[in-house]
């Protein structure tokens, strides 16, 4: 269970909107930073396995591509909950 006064309000004081929008941003950043540590080493594997009859350019292009996605996925998410945890606090203040 959630309790939204001693898990999302900050008991001693609320952040200022500038320690608001910079957590929103270093989230998307660190949820980038994540999602290339853990896909990149994952696509290569499962394209080197898995790509008998693709070109070297070409299995690299796809695995940038899949790491990129998966990482601005993941970015997208974590900013999106950091913006939603930053606006119940606004509200309940």
């Amino acid at each position: 269970f959630i309790n939204w006064k001693k898990d999302i309000l900050i008991p001693a004081q609320t952040p200022s909107f500038k320690d608001d929008i910079l957590s929103i941003l270093r989230g998307f950043r660190n949820g980038c930073i994540y999602g290339i540590k853990i896909r990149l080493p994952h696509a290569a594997v499962m394209t080197l396995l898995f790509s008998n009859d693709r070109s070297i350019e070409n299995m690299s292009s796809v695995i940038f591509k899949k790491t990129r996605e998966h990482s601005v996925h993941l970015g997208q998410f974590v900013m999106l909950y950091k913006l939603l945890i930053v606006l119940i606090r606004r509200v309940l203040k």
